[in-house]
């Protein structure tokens, strides 16, 4: 378990402060994509990553 900590923090920082940044910009840039009513097509290949 000691492992997955250490790189969690190695990853995103050491109180996850980049993880929560990185799902802020998601979330604002889905809802901007949303509300202007653009569809964008993604390949199932690309959604398995």
């Amino acid at each position: 378990m000691i492992i997955f900590q250490n790189l969690g923090e190695q990853l995103f920082g050491a109180k996850y402060e980049r993880a929560v940044k990185s799902l802020i910009a998601c979330i604002i840039l889905f809802l901007a994509i949303h509300t202007a009513g653009i569809e964008i097509e993604i390949a199932p290949s690309i959604l398995l990553l």
